[in-house]
């Protein structure tokens, strides 16, 4: 397991949805996924971390912008400690469609403590957005097929 004061001074994270990107000047990314840092990776030579991460982060931005509701799931799962998103992740993704079975296996079970009104909200974006990507995916295939 990666220490992040072994690696010199931080510049910037990134919080994604299931893990968080460290940044050092050294070029060093650690990463965190909910079970301690680990060494993700080192950035070559001549790139410079300070602008890297800015493109990292501009990557990210765009990514939540263009799928409604994304944004908003993220800002609420990022209210999360990391070590128990992946199970509150896994409640919404297994049934959506019942916010009060989410909030109590989380509550109860995983001992997460999130509101019934932020799984309620969590649920319905999740639903709109992945029934939305799930269509895009599914017009996109039966569009190849045609060209076929």
């Amino acid at each position: 397991m990666a220490t992040l004061s072994k690696h010199g001074k931080e510049i910037g994270r990134i919080e994604f949805i299931k893990k968080t990107l460290v940044y050092f000047e050294n070029g060093d990314i650690l990463e965190d996924t909910g079970f301690g840092w680990k060494m993700y990776g080192k950035l070559k030579d001549g790139v410079d971390p300070c602008n890297q991460i800015q493109i990292m982060r501009d990557i990210h931005k765009n990514k939540l912008s263009t799928i409604p509701g994304l944004s908003r799931y993220h800002e609420l799962l990022c209210d999360v400690p990391l070590s128990k998103r992946w199970m509150l992740i896994d409640c919404i993704h297994a049934n959506p469609q019942d916010p009060d079975g989410v909030w109590s296996d989380a509550n109860d079970v995983a001992g997460i403590g999130v509101s019934i009104e932020d799984v309620i909200e969590m649920c319905k974006l999740y639903l709109a957005f992945s029934t939305r990507s799930n269509r895009a995916s599914h017009n996109k295939l039966r569009f190849e097929l045609m060209e076929k």
